[in-house]
């Protein structure tokens, strides 16, 4: 009798400890179902709207905008620019154009196996359902002198992230769908730098960039983990 309820009892914590094993996992996989899902439904409205000539005027009016308040970061040489993760405000409202939810587009890493929302405005409710927009970074349009700093959690129990940032290297590609168009970037070098040294997400002249930051090392979190990437031009 015992060595039958021993045998149950083993049973029992051998599937108990796969659920835990594969929890995270079967997490992470409805996370990203979920995400390329609304990123389809993303990408077709845009294609809609950009075929209506009322709303694609909308869309090109925010685009301008966008382009402006690039060309004046640069102009400011970014002396407002912060950690991103104590940063909470949005710096342009995008229901005004039609976009809910403040996302302005989605990123792609095929290296790390993640597409995720960039959302506006790095709050810890937003950095909870994708990556952010770092604040006073250029908005993710692209263009000569801009650099988007997308920052993201290193991980979370049911959402990978940037976790896998590490495996990233030079010359993998990287994707960006915004309201308007598909951008892309190639990984030019990757870095570890202090949370202060905002200098290294700078800006850089004539360049057109793209830069992924996240916490480092992964669960110490006391360093900065940066992938510098460049636009590949059609």
């Amino acid at each position: 009798m015992k060595r039958n309820i021993l045998g149950v009892l083993s049973i029992v914590l051998i599937i108990g400890g796969i659920g835990i094993f594969l929890y995270p996992r079967l997490n992470n996989f409805t996370y990203q179902r979920k995400v390329l899902d609304e990123k389809e439904e993303f990408i077709e409205i845009r294609e809609e709207e950009l075929a209506s000539e009322e709303k694609a005027v909308l869309i090109e009016e925010l685009y301008e905008k966008l382009k402006l308040e690039n060309e004046r970061i640069y102009s400011d040489k970014q002396e407002k620019l912060q950690d991103p993760f104590i940063y909470e405000s949005v710096g342009i409202n995008l229901r005004k154009y039609g976009i809910e939810n403040n996302i302005i587009g989605y990123l792609n890493v095929p290296k790390i196996g993640i597409d995720v929302p960039i959302i506006l405005g790095a709050n810890q409710k937003n950095l909870s359902k994708g990556a952010t927009l770092m604040t006073e970074t250029s908005y993710p349009i692209g263009g000569e002198n801009t650099n988007a700093v997308i920052a993201g959690h290193r991980g979370l129990p049911n959402k990978r992230m940037f976790r896998d940032i590490e495996k990233i290297e030079g010359g993998d590609l990287i994707y960006v769908e915004n309201f308007k168009e598909k951008l892309t970037y190639k990984v030019v070098k990757t870095d570890i730098i202090e949370p202060d040294e905002i200098d290294k997400i700078l800006i850089q002249d004539g360049k057109d960039m793209l830069s992924l930051f996240t916490c480092h090392p992964y669960r110490v979190d006391n360093m900065r983990y940066v992938v510098y990437a460049e636009r590949v031009k059609k």
